[in-house]
């Protein structure tokens, strides 16, 4: 691979959300997770592709939603965690390519949304 392609890699993260109250907290994890975002985002990726436990059904399913809407499926939180809106672009280029790289088995699906 040449230079210029390794250069314009973007690296695979996992981080689990954990603690929905995460998104409230003001400690070292939550300003090590926010370094983290800032860091990805000066490297200006043309998409992110999140992958969620919590969506159980059969198969493998992409969205393909230009605006996918967010879902709380939490509960017993304050009000202020569930004030946080996350509206993201989808990207239809970013889902066919999930489809070409997973073959047949991957189906669209956009009844669901994005997990919290």
């Amino acid at each position: 691979m040449g230079e210029k392609n390794m250069q314009s890699r973007q690296p695979a993260i996992f981080v689990g959300h954990g603690d929905p109250m995460m998104a409230l907290r003001d400690d070292d994890v939550a300003h090590g997770l926010r370094s983290v975002g800032e860091r990805l985002l000066k490297a200006r990726p043309k998409a992110i592709l999140a992958v969620s436990g919590h969506w159980y059904t059969r198969g493998t399913l992409v969205q393909s939603d230009p605006t996918p809407r967010q879902v709380n499926d939490m509960y017993g939180f304050p009000p202020e965690l569930y004030a946080i809106k996350y509206r993201p672009a989808g990207s239809a280029e970013l889902t066919r390519r999930v489809q070409e790289l997973l073959g047949a088995d991957v189906e669209v699906d956009d009844t669901w949304g994005i997990d919290h």
